[in-house]
């Protein structure tokens, strides 16, 4: 027969039901604590974002890696046009992506690496940048307007006036940081980003290219191409090299040129300057001009000399 079930004393709760009811009675506890530190933390975030943490003006932008052809000025000009229009709090990720996005669009950056805010006089203050940046060939003129365009003939979006070109050309210790290429017969292309069509455009470019870093050529600051084909004056050299002494160092055909068997050889006309140089001090040997083109010719550099001494 099944065993009968002993009666429990009156007033005895069954041990499981006591173990539940203290497990509920905790989880409300713990929910209850969790509540007011998720509540409490909101608030924080709260006052430190209107209050404590909050830019009263857009972060500034600096660059990481400033690249040596890039001056003090040029750099603030890129940074200004990178800038947020408005103030925004520290925690707001949304203007970093946004900056990013700007800065990848932007012809003037080839890589962008990281993009992050950082601390300087006050909160979220700064934004700093990681990129690498195309390099400016050359400043091509066109009518008032010198832009900066890359070896392809990529035009830039900064634009300058002739009185920016001292502080653009010359580096601080009176050096020439970069040329001018002038008498350029195409206007631009509308949006910077854009090729600059153009074979006077593309022969100075390839020149400016030729002469980067030649000792020979540290005094040419332009590549004039407004005779470029003979278009004014066809016995007159095709391109002109002009110095810092305004003086001319005529260089005659393109590099390339498929009729340059007219004139000596584009690599005789560079060890010509470079003998100038040697010789006089200066690539134009203290002359109003010098002929490159051709030996036989009374101006040429190998009867600079003889002339000088008339």
């Amino acid at each position: 027969m099944p065993k009968s079930k002993r009666p429990k004393p009156d007033g005895q709760t069954p041990a499981r039901p006591r173990r539940v009811g203290r497990i509920i009675a905790h989880g409300l506890v713990a929910a209850i604590l969790l509540g007011a530190c998720a509540a409490g933390l909101y608030y924080a975030r709260q006052y430190v974002e209107q209050n404590a943490a909050r830019p009263t003006a857009p972060p500034t932008i600096v660059f990481t890696n400033k690249p040596a052809w890039m001056t003090d000025r040029v750099a603030r000009q890129l940074a200004a046009s990178f800038r947020p229009p408005d103030a925004k709090s520290v925690f707001d990720r949304d203007l970093l992506v946004s900056v990013s996005q700007t800065l990848k669009a932007n012809p003037w950056i080839a890589q962008l690496r990281q993009v992050r805010r950082i601390y300087r006089e006050g909160p979220g203050d700064t934004i700093e940048v990681d990129c690498d940046f195309r390099a400016p060939m050359a400043l091509a003129r066109f009518e008032a307007d010198y832009w900066f365009v890359d070896a392809h003939g990529i035009k830039l979006p900064e634009r300058f006036g002739g009185n920016d070109l001292p502080f653009i050309v010359y580096g601080p210790n009176g050096s020439t940081n970069i040329r001018v290429i002038d008498g350029i017969h195409y206007a631009p292309p509308r949006e910077p980003g854009e090729k600059w069509v153009g074979d006077d455009l593309a022969a100075g470019l390839e020149l400016v290219c030729r002469l980067y870093d030649q000792p020979c050529a540290q005094e040419i600051v332009k590549v004039d191409v407004s005779n470029f084909h003979g278009r004014v004056d066809a016995r007159e050299a095709h391109i002109v090299l002009v110095t810092k002494y305004n003086t001319e160092v005529r260089w005659g055909r393109p590099w390339t040129a498929t009729d340059s068997f007219i004139e000596v050889a584009p690599e005789r006309k560079l060890a010509q300057m470079q003998r100038v140089l040697a010789q006089y001090g200066r690539v134009d040997a203290g002359l109003a001009s010098i002929d490159l083109r051709f030996d036989g010719n009374p101006k040429t550099v190998n009867n600079v000399e003889a002339n000088d001494s008339r």
